[in-house]
Parts: structure tokens; sequence; C-alpha cells
């Protein structure tokens, strides 16, 4: 329970961090060379796992759904505060019931009212202070492609039960490939007409401390906690914990940032946690049901 707070203390102050370096990287850039700096720690793992065809193709479905949640993310908290950015990343709790539903499995109905509660608290938190922009509209659909993520990892991970590290891996590897390839038209422009001791002196001034940050803490860290946590901490407490990461983005917005929020805003925050409170009760309960179902069949 202690290392899934310190992961949800490292993925609050994740929103902080892109703020604070947006203005020496680009979107691309900052998400190659974090992916990049999280791959390396998983590089033995991915190595064995890219020799699992089964296991490359799932990796590669995965890490393509993570790509487009990141991207966004880092796009839309260009045109955001990182606390909104926060509170909105929230939505990935009710994008994963809704969409179990959606596939035709039972959904209760408090989970329908949570998703009404979310979206009246996102409308009153982006229009309580700056209003709604952009940027909360990218952050909104980062959340949901997050969702999506985790609501195909509950296929895919079943399918692989003992190699979760290695997928893990791979998907962190397919993610830099990606995010580099992207990235690649950035680094012709920057590296054309250059010679290479201006090229080193452009990378020695880069926010490396941070981006060393995001890679190794907010990504392959966070990653490690939440694959040894779930060992011994069910599922449904876990993500009672990982409620706590907006308030943490709050936190440091607040401190570091020194972003303020006028009291509508404050309301739609407390909406959206509430609702995500509730959205993961009900998903637990709809675990139960299908446990209970198949036990009945066998």
């Amino acid at each position: 329970m202690i290392a899934l707070n310190v992961g949800a203390v490292l993925f609050g102050s994740n929103q902080v961090v892109i703020k604070s370096v947006e203005h020496d990287l680009s979107p691309n850039s900052l998400s190659a060379l974090r992916f990049l700096i999280a791959a390396v720690c998983f590089s033995p793992l991915a190595v064995k796992g890219l020799q699992k065809a089964k296991l490359r193709t799932a990796a590669l479905e995965l890490g393509f759904w993570l790509f487009g949640g990141y991207t966004a993310q880092a796009l839309g908290l260009e045109y955001t505060t990182a606390a909104k950015g926060a509170f909105t990343g929230t939505f990935t709790v009710i994008a994963v019931p809704l969409l179990v539903g959606f596939s035709g499995r039972k959904v209760p109905a408090t989970t329908w009212a949570a998703a009404v509660v979310a979206l009246a608290g996102v409308g009153l938190l982006t229009t309580g202070g700056s209003g709604f922009t952009w940027g909360d509209a990218l952050c909104i659909g980062s959340a949901v492609l997050f969702g999506v993520h985790k609501f195909r990892t509950e296929t895919v991970t079943a399918q692989f039960k003992d190699d979760t590290q290695q997928l893990v891996a791979v998907q962190l590897l397919v993610l830099a490939v990606i995010s580099s390839i992207v990235c690649l038209p950035e680094l012709v422009d920057v590296v054309h007409g250059r010679s290479p001791g201006e090229v080193l002196e452009l990378a020695s001034e880069l926010p490396w401390l941070a981006l060393a940050f995001m890679g190794l803490g907010t990504t392959a860290l966070t990653l490690w906690i939440e694959m040894s946590a779930l060992k011994q901490i069910s599922a449904p407490l876990a993500a009672l914990i990982y409620t706590s990461e907006p308030l943490w983005g709050a936190l440091f917005a607040w401190v570091v940032l020194d972003e303020r929020w006028g009291s509508t805003g404050w309301v739609g925050a407390f909406l959206i946690v509430a609702s995500s409170l509730a959205a993961q009760l009900s998903g637990q309960d709809v675990k139960a049901e299908d446990l209970s179902l198949s036990n009945k069949d066998s």
C-alpha cells in the first residue's frame, strides 16, 4: 500500500513536470526522450519478449493505445493548466466501465450515474477559471485512450500471465520506437547545418533531470511498482489508492506553478474524484458477479 501511494504521488507530479519543460521541448521530442529512457530500463526483458510472436503482436497494439494517450496528454498540457490536466485524467476510471458495458457485460447503474456526474464535474472544472480549452479536450481524449488501453490489457494479460513484465517491456520499446520515428523530422531540422559540436551543445542544454525523472520515475518505476504491488494488493484497493493522483497533481500545480481555481472549479474537481470512486467500486461489483457466474457454470 505504501508503494502504491508513492506511485500515485509520482503520477500526480507528471503534469507539473511536463509543463515545466514544454518551453524547451516539443511534445514529440519530450515523448521520444522520455520513452527511450524508460525502454532502456526494461531492455533485457524486451529482448526476451520480442522472441515471442503472439506477445509481440499484443504489445504492439497496447503500445499504440499508450502512444496515443501520452501524445494527447503532452499536446493538451500545452493549452491547459497542469491541475486541470490532472483532474480530467480521471476520465480513465470512467472510460473503463463504459467500455465494459459497450462490450456486452453488465455494468451497475451506479457506474452510469458516476459517468454523468464526472461529465458535470469536468464541465464545472473547465469553466471555473480559464474556460474550456482545446487542451482540456485533448486531456480528456488522452484519458479515454488510456481507458481503452486498460480495457484491452485486461484481456491480453490473461493470455500472458507469466510474461507480464516482458509485455510491459515490449510496450515501452514500441513507445520508444514510434515516438522516435514521429520525432525524426524535428531531429533532422535541428542537426541540419550544425556541426557535431553545436549539436552536442544543444543536447547538453536539454532538461535532462526532468526527462530522467519522467522516464525513470513516472514511467519505468511506476509500472514496476504497480506490477509488484498487485501481487499482494487487490486491484480495487489499488484503484482507490490511485484516485489520489489528481489531488497530488493539483497540490504540485498549486505549489510549483502557482495555479489557482475559482470555487466552481473546486466543486467540479470534487465531483470528478467522487464519481471516480463510485465507478471503481461498481467495477468491483462487476468483477464479483462475473466470477460468481463463472464458478456456477463450472
